[in-house]
């Protein structure tokens, strides 16, 4: 009987403390993300239809600001997908020092394929974590990511792709990466939906080119705020991994009541609708500020009876590489304007020239424009040689949000939003 008792009280000893503690994630700040829908994604700096929704990143360490972001996740079998823009205005993309890749303009990725809390160290265990550090122009330094154990290296086969935001580092840049579970080894547990895992994000920032200055995380003023890199119970999100998109349903046909309706011959088909562009009455070049997504963007633009136009290479050319870019081409055997949604923009050297301060000659397009390979019209005047058109057609067509601030006589453009009338 005392053996028995002696056994009871070493069981409640050892069981009372967990069962007061409760659910471990109720002792730390954990955030739930978006959740990532299962989808097929291509590892190409574009964002795919696949991807769940944006999670800002705009925390930080420190009270000096720096460069921020945002993300998006995805999954299937094979691993998880992220999709990453960091907006960073002061890029030092060539600050080298081998000892301390963390000092570079990068982005830390960190994910616990298991979500144990069990997990306290980095290693290839029974609870896999990893950190991956890419930088955001690894063509420029060479150096891709870092990490504390071998499966934790760009050669082992993670896939990524980091380019500039809109052709330029200025602007900030676009990172997309693929993390692989098979590189996890064989105790890592297969991804499947309705799992939950535990993940982290860091972006540093060089400002001054001397070394990391910034950092933007999930929680901030937790008390294990950058140790990501040693301690996987210091990670803070936590994501769901979902079911795929579910593409719109098409409205079903209406039911027929069986009878077959006749032909009028005597009701005539309707004329065509004719779209005329009207001989301008006030041009002036434009003295409106404009914003892209944040950033200053000096277009050449006119104003043409009170509304803006602007090269639509130039347009293009400004939201290339966001979820709202279009491609632009030309069939000069036809003498049309070709547009492509979902396109990425090539550009062939002509865009962003200095503004024009006065023109010779404008008179509207002759030219024809087709969307997606069908012919739609825009109000387009041609500019001394060169195509400009009404912002607002443009932005409506590929739903980007277009704002106007009086007071500062600033036009706001943004590809995270809708269009509104």
């Amino acid at each position: 009987m005392k053996k028995f008792l002696a056994f009871l009280l070493c069981v409640i000893f050892l069981v009372a403390p967990v069962l007061a503690a409760g659910n471990p994630w109720d002792d730390y700040n954990m955030i739930t993300l978006p959740t990532a829908p299962k989808a097929n994604i291509i590892i190409d700096g574009i964002r795919d239809d696949g991807y769940g929704d944006w999670y800002n990143l705009d925390q930080f360490s420190n009270e000096i600001g720096g460069a921020t972001g945002r993300f998006c996740s995805a999954w299937n079998e094979t691993g998880i997908f992220y999709y990453v823009e960091v907006y960073d205005t002061t890029p030092n993309h060539e600050y080298i020092n081998p000892w301390a890749p963390w000092e570079r303009d990068s982005v830390d990725f960190y994910i616990d394929w298991n979500a144990n809390f069990g997990d306290v160290i980095q290693e290839q265990g029974d609870n896999p974590a990893w950190q991956i550090r890419i930088n955001s122009a690894p063509s420029k330094d060479g150096n891709q990511n870092s990490g504390t154990f071998e499966y934790d290296t760009f050669e082992a086969g993670i896939d990524f792709v980091a380019r500039p935001i809109n052709g330029d580092y200025k602007n900030g840049y676009i990172l997309e990466i693929c993390l692989p579970i098979v590189l996890a080894g064989e105790n890592a547990i297969p991804l499947s939906e309705g799992r939950e895992l535990f993940v982290d994000f860091m972006i540093h920032d060089n400002q001054y080119g001397e070394g990391r200055t910034s950092q933007t995380l999930l929680v901030p003023d937790d008390e294990y705020a950058d140790e990501q890199w040693q301690y996987p119970y210091a990670f803070r999100g936590i994501l769901p991994l979902g079911s795929s998109k579910i593409a719109p349903a098409a409205e079903p046909e209406p039911e027929s009541d069986g009878e077959v309706a006749e032909d009028n011959p005597s009701e005539e088909e309707p004329d065509p609708v004719i779209f005329e562009i009207p001989e301008p009455k006030s041009v002036v070049p434009s003295s409106q500020k404009v914003i892209v997504n944040g950033k200053d963007t000096p277009f050449d633009a006119y104003n043409i009876d009170g509304s803006n136009y602007i090269k639509l290479r130039d347009m293009a050319y400004a939201i290339n590489g966001t979820e709202k870019q279009f491609g632009v081409d030309y069939d000069a055997a036809t003498n049309t304007i070709l547009l492509a949604s979902n396109t990425p923009y090539k550009p062939n050297g002509s865009e962003m020239a200095d503004k024009s301060s006065s023109y010779t000659t404008i008179v509207p397009s002759p030219q024809k424009i087709t969307l997606d390979g069908k012919e739609v019209s825009f109000m387009v005047y041609n500019i001394d040689g060169s195509n400009y058109f009404k912002l607002r057609d443009v932005m409506k067509t590929f739903d980007v949000f277009v704002g106007w601030d009086g007071a500062t006589n600033t036009v706001t453009l943004d590809t995270s939003k809708g269009y509104v009338d």
